[in-house]
């Protein structure tokens, strides 16, 4: 009975390693992860897809990064693998983007971070342009197949009232109505894309700021109907 018990014993214990090493040796696919955060006020808006704004940058020119993750074995050495532009899919102009031959997926990591070259232009202050980018198989590298091998950019120099400042206290109390313009030299002067209603001490600081600015500024700031600009904060 006993000599039963251990040749059962020890063909699990086999059967087990050769699960782990099926797994463990299998394959090399690469994949975007699911995006959860905000990137300098760009919303996520699922999980293929993120609305990107020139808006919130300083520069014309940016290097947007995108979290990749591989299962199978880790690799041994920088490997390359190949992410394109979907043309039959991609509005926005070839001129305004670029792509790498190759990205590399380094040595020894689970995840990594790749950087999309995004350009400016006077034309995405009016619409967004759609970017659509999938991993395809290239040398040992392979892709999932669905969503995780694409991920759209909707990118534009487009500025909507962001969500923090729907909320009635931003209008009532401290900036006042929303305006592309307002919102711009609001971040220029001090320094923040947004306020934080959880912490009203700050928000009032920032917002004391700010009407200050306007208030030593000759002549005065308008905004695009003619009227000044102002906060309604008081103090």
């Amino acid at each position: 009975m006993r000599y039963l018990f251990c040749i059962l014993l020890l063909s699990i214990v086999v059967g087990c390693n050769k699960k782990n090493i099926e797994i463990w040796q299998g394959e090399h696919y690469v994949y975007f992860t699911e995006e959860e955060d905000k990137f300098y006020g760009n919303e996520i808006t699922s999980c293929d897809s993120i609305n990107i704004s020139f808006f919130f940058y300083k520069n014309d020119v940016i290097q947007y990064p995108l979290e990749v993750a591989l299962t199978g074995q880790l690799l041994s050495e920088d490997t390359p693998f190949k992410v394109v532009a979907d043309k039959g899919k991609t509005t926005l102009p070839e001129s305004l983007y670029e792509l790498p031959d190759f990205f590399y997926f380094r040595k020894g990591l689970i995840k990594d971070t790749i950087y999309v070259t995004l350009k400016n232009d006077s034309i995405l202050k009016d619409k967004r342009y759609d970017l659509k980018l999938d991993i395809v198989e290239q040398g040992k590298i392979l892709t999932h197949n669905g969503k995780n091998a694409s991920r759209l950019l909707l990118i534009s120099d487009i500025v909507e009232k962001p969500f923090w400042w729907v909320e009635n206290p931003v209008e009532w109390y401290y900036l006042g109505e929303f305006s592309r313009k307002k919102y711009e030299l609001f971040m220029e002067v001090t320094g923040a894309e947004a306020l934080n209603l959880d912490d009203l001490s700050e928000a009032r600081l920032l917002t004391l700021e700010f009407q200050h600015w306007l208030d030593k500024q000759n002549p005065k700031i308008l905004e695009d109907n003619g009227n000044e600009m102002k906060t309604e904060i008081i103090g």
